[in-house]
């Protein structure tokens, strides 16, 4: 399911980067691909996805995450190959994506769009799918500081996001995104989301550099 929302938001990704003579935003999903973080340079997140192959090696090697790491690499390449295939093949996909785009934008796109749907995707289980919800993008993962719920309306299939206590203007918006050491340990989050709750002062790879026992506990 996510391959293919990933699939989805690459070739609207694509279309909101033409420019076709002044007609305005190609993509009705424009304005919300706009936020999110593009592969330019200084603007990626600390995805795995991002990552070269050395430091993978380098870095990971050894550690808690890198068996889960080398499984998750291997099925989203595989996924993006196939992506790829459909939106870089004009004559069997001739509306697929606009006009003289390289295959390596096009593959640069659709790993940014993997990297988005992992980092920022929600599973909803009544609807057996994954959803991007705007508003939730704006929310961090905190669950001593949880103030706002989500849930899907069984009826219209509208995502109702409420506050569980006063929010007052310009707060940050918190959420769980998983239990930490229930759900997933916090290796894991860097795994699948692209960070380690509650590091704020350092890198991800300092910490892999420094042996961290976040990462090599049983080293440790």
């Amino acid at each position: 399911k996510k391959a293919a929302v990933a699939g989805f938001l690459a070739k609207e990704w694509l279309w909101s980067t033409a420019d076709l003579s002044g007609e305005g935003d190609v993509s009705e999903w424009a304005e919300y691909i706009r936020m999110l973080p593009s592969w330019e340079e200084g603007s990626q997140a600390e995805h795995l996805l991002w990552w070269e192959e050395e430091d993978i090696e380098n870095l990971l090697k050894g550690s808690l995450g890198y068996e889960e790491a080398l499984n998750l690499l291997d099925g989203t390449e595989y996924a993006m190959s196939l992506i790829i295939d459909v939106l870089t093949s004009p004559r069997r996909h001739p509306d697929a994506t606009p006009p003289g785009l390289s295959v390596d934008f096009v593959a640069t796109v659709v790993r940014a769009a993997f990297v988005a749907i992992y980092s920022r995707s929600f599973r909803d289980d009544d609807g057996d799918c994954v959803t991007l919800i705007p508003l939730l993008d704006m929310a961090q993962h905190d669950p001593e500081r949880v103030n706002v719920e989500y849930d899907v309306d069984g009826r219209t299939g509208d995502v109702v996001v409420r506050a569980i206590r006063e929010v007052r203007p310009g707060e940050e918006l918190f959420l769980c995104y998983a239990e930490e050491g229930e759900e997933l340990e916090r290796h894991q989050f860097f795994t699948f989301y692209g960070f380690v709750p509650g590091v704020t002062d350092t890198s991800v790879r300092r910490l892999l550099e420094e042996k961290n026992e976040i990462f090599f506990r049983e080293l440790v």
